[in-house]
């Protein structure tokens, strides 16, 4: 089934994409000429730089330099990438002509801009939510909501579940849901807009199969979640005094 699924997902440049989220907005329709599914480099691109417009707007667009940065932290980052900062640009101008990036002259450097939120007619809270499970493995409800809160405010987790859902219910979908981790509890999400897609899920079923790890109370692994999380926002701070300093 899940096999099935994916292959489904992985059908995406040949279907159209159409789904109705909160409120009026309407994502828009994918076609082939849009692009997906990503590479890994570009869905690193793209994720920070949707990151770094809700978290450092003042900063925002981004210069080469700062976007290469933005893609090689040690935080926030799975994987870690050490993107150079010629790739960064080359693919960054590659993806122009799809729409999803725009670059402007600003005195000496040239500043990129993301249009995922165009292309995709996403909400700020929408876009946070996307950000991350660009920028990170897949992610429990929790993880979610943890991990957004320097991008959007969610009083409550079912505000996220709903955009969840409504990706779900896609055609194809935007993402997936997946069974809980070893140890945990919930499910997780992940986005499908990338080509790694595929071969992420299988390593995670080939790691799961091959240990076994005892089970943690999920109010320990919320804990350490959540004191991990504090650590990398106090780590992102200082890394963008460095910076824009």
């Amino acid at each position: 089934m899940l096999f099935q699924i994916l292959l489904k997902i992985y059908t995406y440049t040949s279907l159209s994409l159409s789904i109705t989220t909160q409120g009026s907005a309407t994502m828009q329709t994918l076609d082939e000429s849009n692009k997906p599914p990503f590479s890994a480099e570009e869905i690193r691109i793209l994720g920070s730089l949707m990151e770094k417009q809700l978290t450092t707007p003042t900063n925002y667009p981004l210069t080469i330099n700062s976007l290469m940065l933005a893609c090689n932290q040690k935080t926030s980052r799975e994987p870690i990438m050490n993107l150079k900062e010629g790739e960064v640009g080359h693919i960054a101008r590659s993806l122009i002509e799809f729409g999803w990036i725009v670059m402007q002259n600003s005195g000496r450097a040239q500043r990129v801009e993301h249009k995922v939120q165009r292309q995709l007619n996403l909400t700020p809270q929408q876009q946070a939510v996307l950000a991350v499970l660009m920028l990170r493995r897949p992610q429990t409800l929790n993880e979610l909501k943890l991990r957004t809160e320097r991008m959007a405010e969610f009083t409550q987790t079912e505000q996220i579940r709903t955009i969840l859902e409504t990706w779900l219910s896609a055609e194809p979908p935007l993402v997936m849901k997946l069974p809980p981790q070893a140890g945990q509890r919930e499910e997780r999400y992940y986005h499908t807009l990338g080509r790694e897609t595929f071969e992420l899920l299988q390593a995670e079923a080939n790691a799961a199969r091959s240990q076994e790890t005892p089970e943690l109370q999920p109010s320990h692994v919320e804990l350490l979640v959540k004191r991990l999380d504090e650590l990398e926002q106090r780590i992102n701070q200082l890394e963008e005094l460095v910076t824009n300093g």
